[in-house]
């Protein structure tokens, strides 16, 4: 983290922090949130409540990119697909999937939040 902090030092809008995803999350509107090669360690629960508190957290129109590996890891609680299928099952009433590619070894899906009505 600290290379990408000084790589971006000049840049005022663009801030790292090293939390616990499922339980601390800051207080704050993001434009953009990238969750890499991370969410399949965190269990089905926590990604869940992870999940649904994303979206209190992103400014209209803000986005989310999940990236992740998918082939079976034998200590890991969740696959890559079983990650971006939970995102989907529970945002896709909330957010639009804007982009999708996936490949033999991982899967990538950017979502936009919807506007609330």
């Amino acid at each position: 983290m600290e290379k990408a902090e000084k790589r971006c030092e000049k840049l005022k809008n663009v801030s790292f922090r090293n939390l616990n995803f499922a339980s601390e999350l800051p207080n704050d509107q993001f434009d953009l949130i990238v969750i890499s090669e991370v969410a399949y360690y965190l269990s089905p629960e926590d990604w869940e409540i992870a999940i649904l508190n994303l979206l209190n957290i992103l400014s209209l129109h803000g986005q989310v990119i999940l990236v992740h590996w998918l082939p079976k890891v034998h200590d890991y609680p969740q696959t890559g697909d079983e990650v971006h299928d939970t995102f989907r099952n529970l945002m896709s009433e909330k957010m639009k999937n804007i982009f999708c590619d996936r490949k033999e070894n991982y899967r990538i899906d950017l979502w936009e939040k919807l506007i609330s009505e």
